[in-house]
């Protein structure tokens, strides 16, 4: 609708614009129209321009389509009358051109001031025959003018006596206010304040059937046709184009209200507290953050990744590959486990992608695009454990792809059929477009409820609940007596930190109290087994950002967190380690593998991670304000 009238109001300040850059206007255009006995009618039209800036030639069109016939043309001045010829001062020519009768006349160059021009013709077969009263319609003041006619009077003279009582007028567009009357019983006067550009003045008047001896003209029937559709049934299509549009919208909104509220809104669990200060229940990580935002993405990869090696599947460590262009850093996992047990089925996945066959050892640097074809089958196996375990009523991505493909298909008939509508209707039905506009809107609104559609059942919301509430845990409680009761808890906490989006802030803040790194992560240089602590816990940027070094702020992608929070140094915490490269450089190494894993595992291409006038008035026959003889065109030069 805000389309709609920008476009009505552009329209509308069109002849304001005309007038602007127009070197004259109309003073008046005043026309005389004087009924003959036969049923022919002569045409006077008067116009007085005031002239701004130099003219030399003026021109008439008028529409041959509603007569029979236009002829005796004449072009004059109060004082003088011109004569035929071309392009010489005072003289004018008559052509027929594409339908229409066209007037050209020539004139001493004019700047300034005013000038008056009679345009005289005659008009056969314009007269509509009908039982009821004869009509004649006339476009006085064509429409396709630059500048505003300020004053016209139009003057139809009956050739006898009327009585009032069968005399019917009217003039269009009836926003003109222009004023109609009688004179006297052989005169009607049709009075307009101002025609602006652009904008025809039409006049209308019946009279009783054989006032003059007019037949019904060949082109009578189609252009009573053409008028009842312009002023009968368009207007009507019109109101049902917009009644339908307004029906779409509505119905289809409640409609698709109501499948939201049947069929995706999650079940009330009641009062969670606003932070859970432990995980509220042993759901892997990979499934908790499928949960919490009801899709699986490399997000979920990164956190299984930690979950496995957390429980001893694989390790990580830095190291020097010199085959490598640019930067020689690169990582190595290690499978520890060849057969492990116990494993859910997008885990054995990720491992079988990582080392493909009898591998136990793979370079990050060799994965490139093998992780391509394995991310709609980690998807799919994700989604399908969250519904294995009660979590949702079905599959997520399933129930965004059913209402992804109604938005789709009424986006496709809404913006085609719209183009049409446009291009083909309208010329029938101003508002045909409107229904297939509302159409696309709607599947605007599909497309966009899709997000909303996957529904958990009453374990999964409770459960989500509870998940969000302790990320909001471990993101915003950061005083030192929280931080110290975490530190045991770093290592088996931290798949989840990842997967809630909560990792950046939090693990900042158990690193300001000495919390050491993971048992699983060897930094380069690094001495010794895997014994728990010598290094630093590790400062991780977002592992599906695209970083190779710490830093506060959001990464593309992530559900959740803030910058990180000012470190504190304290003893036996940075300042200890005894890794090869410093604290810094083991935070950094490890803040890197995890940037450039979840950079493999984005390489899926196409893969689908998610990161975001009623007629009548009186008169015998035809219809209201519609096509009348006459108008046409003109203007000056």
């Amino acid at each position: 609708m805000l389309a709609l009238a920008l476009l009505i109001a552009s329209v509308g300040g069109s002849p304001a614009l005309a007038q602007d850059t127009s070197p004259f206007v109309w003073d008046r255009y005043d026309v005389e129209i004087v009924l003959q006995p036969d049923g022919s009618f002569t045409v006077a039209e008067t116009q007085v321009l005031r002239i701004d800036g130099t003219l030399r030639k003026g021109f008439r069109e008028i529409p041959l389509d509603r007569v029979a016939g236009i002829s005796d043309l004449s072009v004059e001045e109060p004082e003088r009358r011109y004569t035929r010829g071309s392009g010489q001062p005072y003289t004018f020519a008559a052509t027929r051109e594409e339908g229409n009768a066209r007037v050209e006349w020539w004139f001493p160059p004019t700047r300034g001031g005013t000038k008056t021009f009679v345009l005289r013709y005659r008009v056969d077969g314009g007269i509509r025959v009908y039982e009821g009263g004869d009509q004649l319609r006339w476009n006085a003041v064509y429409a396709d003018r630059p500048a505003p006619v300020l004053s016209s009077t139009v003057t139809l003279r009956f050739p006898r006596d009327v009585p009032p009582e069968e005399v019917r007028l009217a003039a269009y567009p009836e926003r003109l206010a222009a004023q109609t009357r009688l004179a006297d019983t052989r005169t009607a006067l049709f009075e307009a304040a101002e025609v602006p550009a652009g904008q025809a003045f039409q006049i209308r008047a019946q009279f009783p059937h054989g006032l003059v001896a007019a037949s019904p003209p060949s082109w009578q029937a189609g252009a009573d046709l053409a008028d009842w559709f312009a002023e009968d049934a368009r207007p009507v299509l019109n109101f049902f184009a917009l009644l339908g549009s307004l029906a779409i919208l509505v119905l289809g909104g409640l409609w698709l209200a109501g499948r939201w509220y049947v069929r995706g809104r999650d079940p009330d669990v009641g009062a969670v507290p606003p932070r859970l200060s432990e995980p509220p229940s042993d759901l892997p990580a990979g499934v908790v953050g499928t949960l919490v935002d009801e899709r699986a993405d490399v997000q979920d990869v990164v956190a299984s990744l930690v979950d496995l090696a957390n429980r001893g599947i694989l390790r990580m460590a830095e190291e020097r590959n010199p085959e490598l262009q640019g930067s020689s850093l690169d990582y190595h996992l290690e499978l520890l486990k060849p057969d492990p047990t116990g494993l859910r089925a997008y885990e054995k996945t990720v491992l079988a992608t990582l080392f493909p066959g009898d591998a136990r050892e793979v370079r990050l640097s060799d994965l490139k695009h093998r992780f391509v074809g394995s991310i709609p089958l980690f998807q799919d196996q994700l989604h399908a454990e969250v519904v294995r375990a009660g979590l949702f009523h079905g599959d997520p991505e399933q129930a965004r792809r059913r209402y992804r493909a109604i938005g789709n298909g009424l986006l496709f008939v809404g913006l085609g059929g719209g183009l049409v509508a446009l291009f083909v209707l309208a010329a029938y039905v101003d508002l045909a477009w409107l229904p297939f506009l509302a159409l696309a809107l709607l599947g605007g609104l599909a497309r966009w409820q899709s997000a909303h559609m996957p529904r958990r059942t009453r374990r999964g919301a409770l459960e989500a609940a509870r998940w969000r509430a302790f990320g909001r845990f471990l993101r915003e409680r950061n005083d030192d007596a929280h931080l110290q009761a975490e530190r045991p808890h770093f290592e088996a906490w931290l798949p989840y930190a990842v997967a809630l989006g909560v990792d950046q802030t939090w693990v900042r803040n158990l690193a300001s109290v000495g919390t050491p790194r993971p048992r699983w992560y060897r930094p380069a240089g690094h001495i010794g087994g895997d014994g728990v602590g010598g290094g630093p816990v590790v400062i991780m940027p977002s592992p599906w950002g695209w970083g190779g070094t710490v830093g506060g702020g959001n990464y593309p992608g992530r559900r959740g967190g803030t910058g990180g929070a000012a470190t504190r140094a304290e003893p036996g915490g940075w300042g200890d380690s005894g890794d090869g490269g410093g604290p810094q450089g083991t935070s950094d190494s490890l803040a890197d593998l995890l940037n450039r894993t979840s950079e493999i595992l984005s390489r899926g291409g196409g893969g689908g991670w998610s990161g975001g006038g009623f007629g009548g008035g009186g008169f015998g026959g035809g219809g209201g304000g519609g096509g009348g003889s006459g108008g046409g065109s003109g203007g000056f030069s």
